[in-house]
C-alpha cells in the first residue's frame, strides 16, 4: 500500500577486461614479490539496491550489494603452468554487502554486514581462506557552532569478533573501537 513512499535505487554493472603483461603479487618467504602473468582474463559484475523511506522525524534506508569477480590467469611464460584458467590469488569470487541505517536529525545510526567468498592463496587454488562475514555499527552526530561545522562519530567494527585474514597468517583484528571527530572551518 504505502510502496510510493519509498525511493529506490538500482545499479547493475558488468566488465570484461583483457589484459596483457598483468603484474601480479605472489607471496615469499614473508613478504610478496611482484611476478608478471602474460595475460589475465578478469569479467563479472556487481548490483546494487538502496531503498529509502522518510518516517516520522527521520529516514530509513535499507541498502544490499552483490559482486562476483572471475579473475583467471589465460597464458603463462611457462608451458605446464598450473596456473593457468585458476583464479587469480586474493580475488574472492563472491562479495556481498547489506545496511539498515536510520537518520533523524543531525543523527545517524547503521549497520553493516559484508562478506567474502573463499579467497585463494596459491596460484594453482590448491589453498584458500574460507569465507567470512563481519558486521559493524556506526553511529554520528553532525553539529553547527558559528563558523564551524563537523561530525562527532563512533565505531564499532567486527561487532561478532569474528576470526578472519584478507591475507594469509596475517589476521584482522577482532572487535575494536574507533571514535572520531571532523572539524570543519568556513569562512564567510
Amino acid at each position: 500500500k504505502d510502496w510510493n513512499r519509498w525511493e529506490a535505487f538500482f545499479r547493475l554493472s558488468a566488465f570484461n577486461y583483457n589484459v596483457q603483461d598483468w603484474i601480479i603479487w605472489l607471496p615469499e618467504g614473508g613478504l610478496f614479490r611482484p611476478e608478471n602473468v602474460r595475460r589475465v582474463w578478469s569479467r563479472g559484475g556487481a548490483a546494487r539496491l538502496r531503498l529509502e523511506r522518510e518516517l516520522g522525524s527521520g529516514a530509513v534506508g535499507l541498502e544490499a550489494g552483490y559482486s562476483f569477480t572471475r579473475s583467471t590467469n589465460e597464458r603463462s611464460k611457462d608451458p605446464g603452468d598450473p596456473s593457468v584458467g585458476k583464479q587469480l590469488i586474493y580475488v574472492p569470487l563472491h562479495q556481498g554487502s547489506g545496511s539498515l541505517s536510520w537518520r533523524s536529525g543531525s543523527w545517524y545510526i547503521a549497520y553493516r554486514q559484508e562478506w567474502a567468498g573463499r579467497t585463494y592463496t596459491l596460484s594453482d587454488n590448491s589453498d584458500w581462506l574460507p569465507g567470512f562475514a563481519v558486521g559493524a555499527l556506526h553511529l554520528s552526530r553532525e553539529w553547527r557552532w558559528k563558523a564551524f561545522s563537523g561530525r562527532l562519530y563512533a565505531r564499532l567494527e567486527n561487532l561478532w569478533n569474528k576470526d578472519y585474514e584478507l591475507v594469509a597468517n596475517r589476521p584482522l583484528p577482532g572487535r575494536h573501537y574507533q571514535i572520531g571527530l571532523n572539524i570543519h572551518f568556513s569562512k564567510k
